[in-house]
């Protein structure tokens, strides 16, 4: 199911960086765990998870487009998401204990 959504742009996960530090380190990739009924959940997996939020917290937006094509029309909570509809989520950082404060202060200095 991951891949259909990914494929046909129905569900679309963008990471949205808090600053332009380490953009090459922040690849992710996603998939769909949950899709029951009126849950829906998804799993990220960044490629450098060190890299996420350090200093500021990096956003992740998702956006649902086509939502009927995947949502039960019987599910209420589903029923009135429209076509474009967006959230946006902190990420909290996902690498506190592979870098400590001063590591993170250094790379800061050097980006």
């Amino acid at each position: 199911m991951s891949q259909i959504l990914k494929i046909s742009e129905s569900l679309k996960c963008t990471l949205v960086p808090a600053n332009d530090n380490y953009l090459d380190k922040k690849g992710f990739t996603w998939e769909l765990y949950v899709y029951e009924g009126s849950k829906l959940g998804l799993k990220y997996t960044f490629e450098y998870p060190e890299y996420i939020s350090v200093g500021e917290l990096d956003t992740m937006k998702v956006e649902f487009n086509n939502t009927a094509a995947f949502v039960p029309t019987d599910t209420e909570n589903f029923l009135t998401m429209p076509s474009g509809y967006t959230i946006t989520m902190k990420i909290p950082p996902q690498g506190t204990n592979l870098l400590t404060q001063e590591e993170t202060k250094s790379r800061k200095a050097t980006a």
